[in-house]
């Protein structure tokens, strides 16, 4: 097989990517919202797949990679989140353990990534404190998913400065993911607003393609 660049490989999936996104958008806005969970779920596997190519033209195994399965788990996320928030919430929770372990495994452990953890976390329980109300009993489930999704933007964080520059794709995308998760909160929870669903479900894919990328540069 033919050895292809990211630069390349990008060319293809980046548009395909897009062509979901805007896929999903149409349709969710023209009656069609179940349906829309096809191209929302395409696109993420498109960022699954980055990475299984990438583990493949190195000698790898996707299957043996972590990376390869917390996108996975995210692709799940995406159509069970559609259908139960807790299920959803449970499979995006195990990608961002994963993610949390491998990341682990790069680089020793810096105590910086304790600092940028709690700090983190508190920007996030700070920015969706005024939606406490409507969360009800979910308040606590959702502050241990906030814990575990900071977690391992904690862990990448510094690894650029660990273990080499070629994670700061790693790192920019858990940030994104940050972000659209944010967004997404007070979304559901405070006052449903169009633009956010456009504005988070772009971080999203943002996010999963850096992600997905990192294989390709490490």
């Amino acid at each position: 097989m033919t050895a292809v660049t990211l630069w390349e490989w990008s060319c293809m999936a980046v548009p395909l990517i897009a062509a979901c996104y805007l896929t999903m958008i149409l349709m969710g806005g023209g009656g069609l919202k179940k349906a829309s969970v096809l191209p929302k779920c395409t696109g993420s596997f498109v960022c699954a797949v980055t990475t299984g190519l990438a583990v493949l033209q190195s000698g790898g195994n996707p299957l043996a990679y972590p990376v390869f399965w917390a996108l996975l788990l995210c692709m799940a996320g995406d159509y069970l989140i559609e259908q139960q928030m807790v299920a959803g919430g449970l499979a995006f929770a195990a990608g961002h353990m994963v993610l949390t372990v491998w990341a682990l495994g790069q680089a020793p452990f810096h105590w910086v990534s304790l600092l940028i953890w709690a700090t983190a976390l508190a920007a996030l329980t700070a920015y969706l404190y005024g939606c406490r109300r409507q969360m009800g009993g979910m308040a606590l489930p959702l502050l241990l998913y906030g814990a575990i999704l900071t977690a391992d933007l904690a862990v990448a964080a510094v690894l650029p400065f660990t273990a080499g520059g070629a994670f700061w794709t790693l790192a920019a995308g858990l940030l994104s993911f940050v972000l659209s998760d944010a967004i997404l909160g007070r979304n559901v929870f405070g006052e449903a607003k169009p633009w956010r669903s456009k504005l988070l479900m772009a971080l999203y894919y943002l996010a999963l393609y850096l992600i997905a990328a990192t294989p390709w540069r490490i």
